[in-house]
């Protein structure tokens, strides 16, 4: 399963703008996180 798809699976209670943007955020969050440990274990 992609990090996108589980990100589009999350979701989110209400109109929080802030919520909403972290939501989308996630997917370079993960990739950028999985990187930095790919890179160094």
């Amino acid at each position: 399963m992609s990090s996108s798809s589980v990100v589009k699976s999350i979701v989110v209670l209400g109109g929080d703008p802030v919520k909403h943007r972290l939501r989308d955020d996630l997917v370079s969050i993960f990739e950028a996180a999985r990187k930095f440990f790919d890179d160094d274990p």
